[in-house]
């Protein structure tokens, strides 16, 4: 799957509005002074305002699905722009797609 690497300073939101913030861990391979997202890197979302009825179930956390499959960092593949991701509310069911405002990344994966 070709495309731009996912940086960890892209400005990413859950489907609600929240803000996805990833613990970036491959700290060695940079583009624009952030590192690369891979697959496993773990993230959080702050201030979902989901509510289902009258029950509060924002999402706490985004995880990738899909990711680049030629190349590795670390031994772990690089998440790109086009990959598949989902948010997940404390209660483990699935909130949807993030969504990806901005990535100042140009790296490009093919």
């Amino acid at each position: 799957m070709p495309g731009n690497a996912l940086v960890a300073g892209a400005a990413i939101l859950c489907p609600h509005g929240g803000v996805v913030s990833i613990v970036d861990r491959s700290a060695r391979i940079m583009a624009g002074g952030m590192g690369l997202v891979t697959l496993d890197d773990p993230s959080v979302v702050a201030g979902c305002p989901n509510m289902v009825g009258e029950i509060a179930r924002p999402c706490i956390a985004a995880r990738w699905l899909t990711a680049a499959t030629r190349v590795l960092i670390d031994g772990r593949p690089p998440v790109l722009e086009a990959s598949a991701g989902m948010t997940v509310a404390a209660d483990g069911i699935p909130a949807g797609a993030p969504v990806i405002v901005a990535n100042p990344s140009r790296v490009n994966m093919v």
